[in-house]
């Protein structure tokens, strides 16, 4: 593999310690184990298609790293998303990120995440430019605090509400809410101005139904203790009230410092998300007022005819407890924007497919013990 610039001198005979082979020195990851090789560092100073020049690693997971870049021309900084160079040869991973730039700008709400470009490296590695962001995930926010007020909790998911109406108005259902992809910054004198990330495995609905669903059947996709009780049943059909469901989730999660439903193992988990009730929160948070505690288990309804029938309706029962129309007195176009597919070089998907290939992207410690190695995570 050749194009990225690094000091291939000092890594080039470098054998992987996971397995014992030889990998070349742009490889992140072994291909064999899935372990990281601990390369992406090495990155920092390289420029991207002669226009971004990468300053910092910020993260890695399973399937890409994200660095803190700058424009060289107009000295702009961004968040740059590379896929890992092991990937790049399976058009199922190549698709699902250009499917997460496409449905992130479809909707250019100021709530979700903007994605400037997309594109290529010289080794033919794609990636793609977003802006960057100052803050800290509700996740994060999560960690350090247990639990969240929840007039202020209102307000936060408020806003991921109306970015939500947005999205499902494209026919594009997010599928993996959860703390992490829920980033919290400043914004026009907004504190808790959010951001929604992630969209890698949102699902784009069609009139040919499954045309644009890059999983496969049976397959479940989403992160487990925010998963709905039809993702965890493998339900190929899906709408966007499993959005709302995780929404819901991330409620009960933040007025309680609890979850929901847990379990020893994934296996446990998901079969108490299909079959048992959750604790009323009146009795794990009993300082949240009944009807706030009333929205919330509406929304995670094990029937998803019980849920609310739209983001907009749960916005407006989170109105009288803190979420604000003030937020939303701004431009939102709802136009659509035409993003130019990924053009690889002729041959570039000759390579069979390993569908096999799965992701912990995102995944923090919490649930490191529940999705090692499971489908779909």
């Amino acid at each position: 593999m050749t194009g990225v610039h690094l000091n291939t001198a000092e890594h080039s005979d470098r054998v992987c310690s996971h397995c014992g082979h030889v990998h070349p020195p742009t490889y992140t990851h072994c291909p064999l184990t899935g372990k990281p090789v601990d390369v992406g560092s090495r990155l920092v100073g390289h420029i991207f298609a002669n226009r971004y020049r990468v300053i910092s690693l910020l993260s890695e997971g399973g399937m890409g790293a994200v660095y803190l870049a700058e424009h060289v021309r107009i000295g702009r900084r961004v968040a740059l998303k590379r896929l890992h160079p092991e990937l790049a040869c399976n058009a199922r991973a190549v698709a699902r990120f250009q499917r997460e730039a496409r449905a992130a700008a479809a909707t250019l709400h100021d709530n979700i995440i903007d994605i400037f470009d997309l594109g290529y490296d010289e080794d033919g590695t794609p990636f793609l430019v977003m802006e960057y962001l100052r803050g800290e995930s509700l996740a994060d926010l999560l960690e350090r605090e247990m639990t969240v007020e929840p007039k202020r909790l209102c307000f936060i998911m408020g806003q991921v509400l109306d970015a939500l109406e947005a999205v499902h108005r494209k026919q594009i259902i997010h599928r993996d809410l959860k703390p992490d992809n829920v980033f919290l910054t400043a914004r026009n004198g907004i504190a808790d101005f959010i951001k929604i990330l992630d969209f890698g495995v949102s699902k784009i609905r069609t009139a040919q139904r499954d045309a644009l669903d890059l999983t496969q059947t049976g397959v479940m996709v989403g992160t487990p203790y925010y998963m709905s009780p039809e993702q965890a049943k493998g339900h190929r059909h899906l709408d966007h009230r499993i959005d709302i469901y995780a929404v819901g989730v991330m409620m009960y999660e933040a007025l309680s410092g609890r979850m929901p439903f847990d379990g020893n193992n994934y296996h446990a988990l998901l079969h108490k998300i299909t079959s048992a009730n959750p604790m009323p929160l009146s009795s794990v948070a009993p300082n949240v007022p009944p009807e706030l505690s009333a929205v919330v288990h509406k929304a995670i309804s094990r029937d998803r005819e019980q849920r609310f029938d739209s983001a907009t309706h749960m916005f407006e029962a989170l109105l009288p407890f803190g979420a604000s129309l003030e937020v939303f007195e701004r431009a939102a176009s709802s136009m659509p924007i035409s993003l130019p597919s990924i053009s690889a070089p002729p041959g570039f998907y000759d390579a069979p497919l390993d569908s096999r290939v799965q992701t912990r992207q995102g995944v923090g410690p919490r649930l490191a013990t529940l999705t090692q190695g499971q489908p779909g995570v």
